[in-house]
């Protein structure tokens, strides 16, 4: 995912996590990151990750990035995870997580710019997502990003919350 032939960052200036692609060795630490983050109750079973998903992720041609701290015990942060159809030319991102403990330090947007860039990478038009109506704090976020909403779908998660379904497609001055 870094890619490019430069030199190592001195290690005042060595970015906190690696963004590389999962391991069948990281899905225990996937289910205990999915399962930090999201709350049953608010989104309801079918849309928290187990370990059989993750494995299956893992096997098959989604993108499903890992942060892992860069130095110590190179333990897993977050994940981000995109699912690509063959039938169509967007990855649709489905699930970002961090830890708690790793939150405001870096590790969600290099998640995030790595489904982007690997989308991207894998000649795609561009990444579709959802969002629950109430995450205000996102889709300010997710906008600013140059994402645009498509599509409203009331009552989408099982507590009743809508979802909004937003868009960025890669063209010239829009990635």
């Amino acid at each position: 995912m870094t890619g490019g032939a430069a030199e190592p960052a001195s290690p005042a200036r060595e970015a906190p996590y690696i963004i590389r692609e999962a391991r069948l060795e990281d899905v225990p630490a996937l289910v205990a990151i999915e399962t930090a983050a999201f709350d049953p109750a608010a989104y309801g079973e079918g849309f928290t990750m187990n370990a059989r998903s993750f494995r299956r992720h893992v096997k098959r041609d989604s993108i499903l990035l890992v942060a892992e701290q860069n130095g110590g015990d190179h333990a897993i942060a977050g994940y981000a995870l995109g699912w690509v159809k063959k039938t169509s030319p967007y990855v649709r991102f489905t699930s970002l997580a961090v830890l708690a403990e790793h939150g405001g330090r870096g590790a969600a947007w290099r998640l995030f710019e790595g489904i982007e860039k690997e989308a991207q990478r894998r000649g795609l038009r561009g990444v579709r997502l959802e969002i629950r109506e109430d995450n205000v704090r996102l889709l300010a976020r997710y906008k600013r990003q140059g994402y645009e909403v498509f599509k409203m779908v009331p009552h989408y998660y099982s507590d009743g919350a809508g979802a909004i379904r937003m868009i960025k497609d890669f063209s010239p001055g829009n990635s």
